[in-house]
């Protein structure tokens, strides 16, 4: 089951984000633009 916390975005890896929104179904929706 999947559990959901609350978390402070400063304390996120940017790039891992990233690529597990590119990983996501979300990415192939709404893909991300390298700037």
């Amino acid at each position: 089951m999947w559990k959901c916390e609350p978390v402070v975005g400063a304390s996120l890896d940017v790039a891992e984000v990233t690529a597990l929104y590119r990983a996501s179904t979300l990415g192939e929706h709404r893909p991300v633009e390298d700037v």
